[in-house]
């Protein structure tokens, strides 16, 4: 109910002006469609983090060491979104954008289903990849929509809007593995199959297939992809990285800057749970109800901050707007993070890790509005996936699998994952500090 009520709130502040010449029923559709988007990306988050809310029942029943975990998690689910999105997002700039949307919600649910059924570290890798491809198709298609959907000055709120989406979803998928976790099922038929499932971590990734499926149906149907100005001939990949080549000295430092942010971000993500959970002992579905919130706080307050700070300072310095948040986010992450080792006490570092986590989050909206505000409305969907396919790379792959190797190779403990976790952030932070900064400041000379 709470979390209704905000994001009815926050629609309104995004809603088009009645007094232009857009209908007052397009603005309530805008709305809607912002609102289905919301929740398409609640589920993909719920389906991709939930995961690592259940790190350890996975490792105990497959028998996975962090090293694999981390593959799984990030290499596993990056490199097929980032090999899928370019394409799938050049589909984007040439089909029904709503259609597409609503195909990806089918296939990356059945991969999910096959996740909470896979036996061997091999098979749980191939699931993994199938999330990535279908995820790989949302995002471009969602951005492409909302720049058609809201005014330049209101879309970084619209934009946080959906992004916070994911954090949403990432809490419900923290809230969901402590229920899961309480669950006993000892065996369920597929097809008239009975697979045994001894460990209630797959109740989780069952349920959340079924879910996606039934919702993939529904937005097939219900959903319209709003007029937009379809230019004659749409751009080729080539001539998209030609564009990216021209405007390099924004793109170069965009694309960079805001993939070591996001492993910052995806570290936290990543890692933070099984942290509480091994150091912290916080395991059980009231204390994983306690860390929901917890995530779910640090992330909203920092993206929709984010939008809000994004929209006022568009107004004041104009397109390099994007770069200045990013860059005050990146320097608050690393002066947390270093906070968070020179305290002992759980209560301090809890808080430590969320206001690293709330920085963290500043990130996401700034990144698609700095795309939207500096490519041509023509190939937005393909600049934007070239950069999801960095971001992924980096900010996933790289995050996820470093902890996981600093664990078993350099600290050579599971209970050490709080140091690993440190030093990866920080490391991140300060290089999204250096390549923002650059950023902002060729934005400057740009404009």
């Amino acid at each position: 109910m709470c979390t209704s009520r905000w994001l009815i709130a926050l629609m309104k502040m995004v809603d088009i002006d009645q007094s232009s010449t857009k209908s007052r029923h397009f603005a309530h559709t805008a709305n809607f469609t912002l609102g289905a988007l919301f929740f398409a990306n609640l589920i993909s988050h719920i389906d991709r983090h939930l995961l690592a809310m259940t790190v350890d029942q996975i490792r105990a029943d497959v028998g996975l060491s962090d090293t694999q975990v981390g593959v799984l998690y990030g290499f596993g689910f990056s490199v097929s979104f980032a090999l899928s999105t370019v394409v799938l997002a050049s589909y984007s700039d040439k089909y029904s954008r709503t259609k597409i949307i609503a195909l990806a919600i089918g296939f990356w649910s059945v991969a999910t289903g096959l996740f909470g059924i896979a036996s061997s570290f091999a098979l749980l890798f191939i699931a993994r990849l199938g999330i990535g491809v279908g995820q790989a198709a949302l995002s471009p298609a969602v951005y492409s929509i909302l720049a058609d959907l809201f005014h330049r000055q209101k879309r970084g709120r619209a934009n946080a809007i959906y992004a916070s989406g994911s954090f949403v979803g990432l809490s419900i998928a923290v809230a969901l593995s402590g229920f899961v976790g309480a669950i006993v099922l000892e065996s369920t038929s597929i097809f008239g199959v009975m697979l045994k499932l001894p460990n209630s971590w797959r109740a989780g990734f069952i349920g959340m297939s079924v879910c996606g499926i039934v919702c993939s149906i529904a937005y097939f149907f219900l959903l319209r992809d709003p007029i937009r100005q379809r230019p004659e001939s749409v751009p080729s990949f080539l001539q998209t990285l030609h564009f990216i080549r021209r405007n390099s000295s924004i793109f170069v430092w965009h694309f960079l800057g805001f993939s070591f942010a996001a492993m910052a971000l995806f570290t936290l993500i990543a890692w933070g749970p099984t942290y509480f959970s091994r150091l912290l002992h916080l395991d059980g579905v009231s204390n994983k109800s306690i860390l929901a919130v917890g995530f779910l706080s640090a992330t909203i307050t920092g993206v929709i901050t984010s939008g809000v700070l994004t929209d006022y300072l568009s107004k004041v310095v104009g397109r390099p707007a994007p770069f200045f948040v990013g860059l005050f986010a990146t320097l608050l992450i690393a002066v947390s993070m270093t906070s968070f080792t020179l305290v002992e006490e759980a209560a301090p570092k809890g808080m430590l890790f969320f206001l690293s986590l709330h920085f963290a989050s500043y990130a996401i909206s700034p990144s698609a509005f700095a795309i939207q505000a500096w490519s041509l409305e023509k190939m937005r969907s393909r600049v934007y996936a070239l950069f999801l396919s960095i971001n992924n790379l980096v900010g996933m792959s790289i995050g996820a699998l470093l902890v996981g190797v600093l664990n078993d190779y350099v600290f050579r403990s599971p209970s050490s994952i709080g140091n690993s976790i440190v030093i990866t952030v920080i490391l991140a932070a300060i290089a999204s500090a250096l390549c923002l900064a650059r950023a902002a400041h060729n934005a400057v000379r740009a404009v």
